[in-house]
């Protein structure tokens, strides 16, 4: 439920700033570990209200962002209305009081789902999932603990434990809007798009103004290549909601496929200016100033998103990507380890340690962590095409093999239906690289019609060493 910001506005300024200035007095008094803007728990079922009008509901165990204090009443992000501050607590104080009531009732489902959820938002995520799964022990018909264990398993990076759950919760309820969301992210993880917006579409015919759901449908849009319909949810997310970064990074993104860099700089550096503290929004804009090859101001931004946020796995790779351009391989090794550690199952992130090994003439283990981007990308044609350049251009003699990188670079190009000039340049090769050399020529051709121009020069060259019945050798990375 979104707040109503109007009326917590009118509240807030009848009370006049005599009244603002005391209210901070005690709230602070009342409340040392809970200041405006961070994250609190709320411990008890209780119907919200605006002057003695009932105008919404917040359940025990719910975790808000604490937006306004008024006397001995608070409002919370996304709650209509007020409540009292006697039923709110800080997280970790949160743990004590149900810590405190597990010891008295161990079979208390309730508690032990709340317990999980907190420590979720904390990002300890192994003693969540611990919690939730005592919590279904002792009511396993609850949708919204399957659903929130599924998130944990989503987070952790075991994303088919983590859609079956989210599964799970959906058949017990249908209409669990936010479990349809949940489960298209962990589609979308795996690089199912078409699902993830087949459930993200789910979630948004049961709750159409929630900004959430266009944001991450538009992003799903984006990868499958529907940049006008990605660019359409992420316009209407921004009108939902004006007070939040995703919208603008998404349009950056979209502005980044179209090539328009100067533009999608633009969308970044207002996601920015939205949220100044904003991982994401930080890490969009230091991608698109590493695009415009301000290296150093892409450094800065990166850097900034992984001290806010050192558990984000992107920031970690595409720092690990600006090292590899400022040939620092030892640091782009590092930050790619780290982000396979926070999220084993993300290929892409096999896929640029590869490129770092490649730097660093390690074939054996380039080759390892592409294979591996495959097995765990099996619908990303990032994966099959990495693989398939390696096993077609590499300068060891001994890691070519042109009938398997025929085999890979075919199965890129069907991922991405034939829409992606770096999958047919990449199937060219590999027909070169086992000796096909019409095919590839014709390849080459087909990918000329929608190479960027700054690639144009390098893939020319390359049509001219296939009609010369030449194969290519590379010691780069795609």
């Amino acid at each position: 439920m979104n707040i109503d910001h109007m009326a917590v506005s009118r509240i807030v300024l009848r009370a006049g700033c005599a009244c603002l200035f005391l209210c901070q007095v005690l709230a602070n008094a009342l409340l040392p570990a809970q200041q405006i803007g961070e994250k609190v728990v709320v411990t008890h079922d209780f119907e919200t209200k605006i002057r003695d009008q009932i105008v919404g509901d917040v359940r025990d165990g719910a975790i808000q962002t604490l937006i306004a204090v008024n006397g001995q009443w608070c409002a919370l992000d996304e709650v209509k209305g007020w409540l009292p501050l006697t039923h709110v607590m800080s997280l970790d104080n949160g743990v004590k009081h149900y810590t405190e009531r597990i010891a008295t009732h161990r079979n208390d489902a309730a508690a032990w789902a709340c317990r999980g959820m907190i420590r979720f938002e904390q990002g300890a995520y192994d003693q969540a999932f611990t919690d939730l799964n005592e919590s279904l022990k002792n009511n396993p018909s609850d949708p919204n603990t399957w659903n929130n264990r599924g998130r944990v398993l989503i987070e952790q990076g075991r994303y088919p434990q983590g859609i079956a759950d989210i599964g799970e919760a959906l058949r017990l309820n249908p209409k669990f809007s936010r479990a349809w969301y949940n489960r298209g992210k962990g589609y979308y993880s795996i690089g199912d798009y078409a699902q993830a917006i087949s459930d993200y579409t789910q979630a948004m015919e049961l709750e159409s103004d929630n900004a959430w759901f266009h944001v991450n449908r538009g992003s799903a849009l984006l990868e499958s290549g529907d940049l006008k319909r990605a660019r359409e949810d992420y316009t209407r997310a921004a009108e939902l909601n004006d007070k939040f970064a995703e919208p603008w990074i998404g349009l950056s993104n979209v502005f980044l496929s179209e090539g328009a860099l100067d533009q999608a700089l633009a969308m970044a550096t207002k996601a920015v200016e939205i949220e100044p503290k904003n991982a994401l929004a930080l890490n969009a804009r230091g991608w698109m100033k590493y695009k415009l090859d301000d290296i150093s101001g892409s450094m800065e931004d990166l850097n900034s998103a992984v001290r806010l946020a050192p558990r984000l796995p992107i920031v970690f790779n595409n720092r690990g990507i600006a090292f590899l351009k400022l040939n620092d391989t030892r640091n782009a090794l590092r930050d790619f380890d780290r982000a396979i550690v926070i999220a084993p199952e993300t290929s892409g992130t096999y896929t640029n340690r590869a490129a770092a090994h490649l730097a660093a003439k390690d074939f054996t283990q380039a080759l390892k962590d592409h294979e591996t981007a495959v097995e765990k990308g099996q619908k990303s044609p990032d994966a099959f095409n990495g693989l398939a350049w390696f096993l077609a251009t590499c300068t060891d003699d001994g890691f070519r093999n042109g009938t398997r990188a025929v085999e890979m670079a075919r199965k890129a190009v069907e991922l991405s239906e034939g829409r992606d000039w770096s999958a047919i340049d990449t199937l060219a090769a590999a027909l070169a690289e086992s000796g096909q050399f019409d095919e590839a020529v014709q390849e080459m051709n087909r990918a000329l019609e929608s190479v960027p121009d700054g690639k144009s020069a390098e893939c020319e060259q390359r049509l001219k060493q296939y009609t010369a019945q030449k194969p290519h050798r590379d010691a780069n990375a795609k």
